[in-house]
């Protein structure tokens, strides 16, 4: 993969998208990971003299399907900046505003260990992509495409955008999608 471009400007537009558009930069996300054991929990409502009916989850030996095939598991989380993998044409025109989205996990890069950090800096890994100098954040982060979530747009539409990539940014987060998912160059005539 090519050297990202010197300058850090280049990869961001002047101001956030005001619509949902891919490379925007969301702030407070839940990434979450299931525990190495997978546990299941149920769901059951108990009385209380304080609150009356209170909904709690207890662990469980198998999973618990409710109406829609959907069953409880404990998992364990963190908030995180992400970046939007989906295409904004994905958004575009839907009555249904329940739109899903995907993201991928942001990363401080002062976090990876030095050599680590050299290899991603210089576009040498394949499951990571620099963004230089993130505006309102000032810091140069990385796009962690190992780590993914699938979000529903009303959730995204509360929490705070803080940058949109620019065109030549887009393409560059393209690139390295089709460098993590098909590890190989994109064809010679493939425009970002």
């Amino acid at each position: 993969m090519a050297a990202p471009s010197a300058d850090p400007s280049s990869w961001w537009a002047g101001e956030p998208q005001s619509e949902f558009y891919q490379g925007d930069i969301i702030r407070d996300l839940p990434f979450w990971t299931i525990t190495p054991e997978l546990k299941f929990l149920q769901k059951r409502t108990i009385a209380t003299k304080e609150e009356g009916p209170l909904d709690v989850l207890f662990e469980s030996e198998s999973p618990h399907l409710d109406r829609n095939e959907f069953f409880h598991f404990l998992g364990r989380g963190r908030y995180a900046p992400g970046i939007m993998l989906t295409h904004d044409c994905e958004f575009d025109n839907k009555r249904d505003k329940s739109v899903r989205a995907q993201i991928a996990r942001l990363g401080d890069i002062d976090d990876l260990n030095p050599e680590e950090k050299t290899k991603v800096v210089n576009q040498r890994s394949y499951s990571k992509l620099v963004l230089p100098s993130v505006p309102t954040l000032g810091k140069t982060l990385y796009v962690d495409f190992r780590i993914q979530i699938t979000l529903d747009t009303r959730l995204l539409a509360k929490k705070p955008k803080i940058a949109s990539l620019s065109d030549y940014g887009r393409g560059r987060l393209r690139v390295g999608l089709i460098y993590y998912y098909l590890r190989k160059e994109p064809p010679p005539d493939f425009t970002a």
